[in-house]
C-alpha cells in the first residue's frame, strides 16, 4: 500500500511529469519525453518519485536530460542498476524477502506492535556495509542483507507501507548525510532510525522519537523539512536494549513510564522544542526560532558564552563564512553549517528578516557562481553553552 506523500502535494504539471516518469521506469524505458519542466523542477520530481516509491529498487540515483534553449527539459534518460538485467526474478527475490519479514507482523494486533516487530526484524536481518552493492535501494537490505542507511530506511518504509502504516523516507544531516524514517501511528508521527539501532544487541535509542528527541543528532534537510512534525507521545520509546531480560518501555505523554503494576516511574525531562520550530518552510515568510520567538522585542537575551574556536564572531564574519563555503560547494542544491553565539544570532535573524543578508553575502555568491536565483532554508540546533549550530539548505540556479 504505497503512500504517495510527495505526489499528493505537487502541482498538476509536476504530477503529470511524475506519472510519465513512473510509467517509463516501470517499463525499463531508457529515455522518454516529459511535460515541459525546467532543470530544478525536474530534479525535484525525480527525487520525490524516489522518496515515494521504495519498491523501485532498480532505479539508480542519477539521470540525464535533453533541454531546450530556454532551459526546459523535453526528454529524460534514466539509469538502472544491475537488477534490471533480470528484473522479473529480482522482483520475485525482493517480494519473497519482504514477505519473510512481513509474515511475522501481519497478525499482530496494533500498528505499534507491527512497526516494532519490523524494526527488530530488519535490524536482525541487515548488516551495515559501506561497500554493499546497490546500497541506495531497499533491495540491498532485504535481499542482499548488506546496506547503508538509505537501504535500511527504504526497506523499513516499504515494509510498513505493506502493512498499511504510513511511513516516509527522511533525509538530513547526522554528522554526515543520513536517512531515517517518519512513521504515523494513531496519535501522531514519530522518528525511527533502524540503522542507528542496529547494534550487537538491538536497541531503541532511535525508535519512536519526537523531533525534540532527535534535535541534537538528526537535522532534516532538502524536501524532508516538509514532512510532518514528529510530536507523538503515546508510543514514544525509552532508550533501552532489546533482549537479555531488558524491558522495552513506552513513555507516557507526560514523560513518565508505566511500571508493571500500573504505577509510574518519573523520568527526566525531555530536550527543548521540536525541530519544526526551527524550520523555515517558506523563504518568503519570517524565520522561526527556538522558544517560538519571531524576532519580537521580548526575545530573551543570551548570556555571554565561553569562547569557541569554531564559532564566527560577528555578522561580517558570518557573511564571509557563507561566501567561502558556498564558493567551494558550487551551484545547485547544497548544505553547510556554522556555529554562532546566541547573541550574534539575534543580529543574523534581523538580517534575514529585513533582507539585508542578500547584499551581505548572496549577491557575491551568485556573482561568483554565475547564477541568478537563490533559495535558502535555515535550521537551528541548540548546542548549549550559549551557541547555536546554523544549518543552511541552499539552492542556487
Amino acid at each position: 500500500m504505497a503512500v504517495a506523500y510527495y505526489y499528493d502535494h505537487m502541482t498538476k504539471p509536476k504530477q503529470a511529469a511524475y506519472r510519465s516518469m513512473l510509467a517509463g521506469l516501470t517499463e525499463l524505458s531508457d529515455s522518454f519525453q516529459l511535460p515541459l519542466l525546467d532543470a530544478r523542477e525536474l530534479s525535484e520530481v525525480f527525487l520525490q518519485l524516489r522518496l515515494d516509491h521504495p519498491e523501485l529498487f532498480w532505479l539508480e540515483t542519477g539521470y540525464s536530460g535533453k533541454y531546450m534553449g530556454n532551459g526546459q527539459c523535453v526528454e529524460i534518460d534514466l539509469k538502472y542498476n544491475s537488477t534490471a538485467n533480470d528484473l522479473e526474478n529480482a522482483k520475485k527475490s525482493f517480494d519473497a524477502a519482504a514477505q519473510n519479514l512481513l509474515s511475522g507482523a501481519e497478525n499482530l494486533g496494533s500498528d505499534y506492535e507491527k512497526e516494532k516487530y519490523i524494526h527488530d526484524a530488519l535490524a536482525e536481518a541487515v548488516t551495515y556495509d559501506l561497500a554493499a552493492d546497490r546500497n541506495q535501494s531497499a533491495y540491498s537490505a532485504l535481499v542482499d542483507g548488506n546496506s547503508v542507511c538509505a537501504g535500511y530506511a527504504r526497506a523499513y518504509q516499504y515494509l510498513l507501507q505493506q502493512l498499511g502504516i504510513p511511513c516516509y523516507y527522511c533525509t538530513g544531516y547526522s554528522g554526515g548525510n543520513h536517512a531515517w524514517n517518519i512513521v504515523k501511528l494513531d496519535d501522531g508521527y514519530y522518528n525511527v532510525d533502524v540503522t542507528w539501532d542496529d547494534a550487537d544487541t538491538i536497541r531503541y535509542n532511535y525508535f519512536n522519537k519526537t523531533d525534540a528527541d532527535f534535535a541534537s543528532t538528526h537535522v532534516r534537510q532538502n524536501l524532508s523539512v516538509y514532512l510532518p512534525a514528529c510530536n507523538g507521545t503515546a508510543y514514544r520509546q525509552e532508550s533501552v536494549a532489546a533482549g537479555d531480560g531488558q524491558q522495552t518501555n513506552v513513555v507516557n505523554g507526560d514523560g513518565t513510564v508505566p511500571d508493571a503494576n500500573g504505577g509510574e516511574e518519573t523520568t527526566s525531562a525531555q530536550p527543548g522544542n521540536s525541530l519544526s520550530d526551527y524550520i523555515n518552510p517558506n523563504p518568503q515568510e519570517p524565520l522561526r526560532y527556538p522558544g517560538g520567538n519571531t524576532g519580537s522585542s521580548d526575545s530573551v537575551t543570551a548570556a555571554t558564552p565561553a569562547p569557541r574556536s569554531d564559532a564566527v564572531t560577528d555578522l561580517n564574519s558570518y557573511y564571509a563564512n557563507c561566501i567561502t563555503q558556498l564558493s567551494i560547494l558550487g551551484s545547485g542544491d547544497q548544505h553547510f553549517d556554522n556555529v554562532v553565539s546566541k547573541s550574534l544570532w539575534s543580529t543574523i535573524e534581523q538580517a534575514y528578516n529585513t533582507g539585508a543578508y542578500e547584499q551581505g553575502y548572496v549577491a557575491e555568491v551568485l556573482k561568483k557562481l554565475g547564477m541568478e536565483n537563490f533559495v535558502i532554508q535555515l535550521q537551528l540546533v541548540d548546542l548549549g553553552d550559549g551557541y547555536y549550530r546554523v544549518y543552511h539548505n541552499v539552492v542556487t540556479y
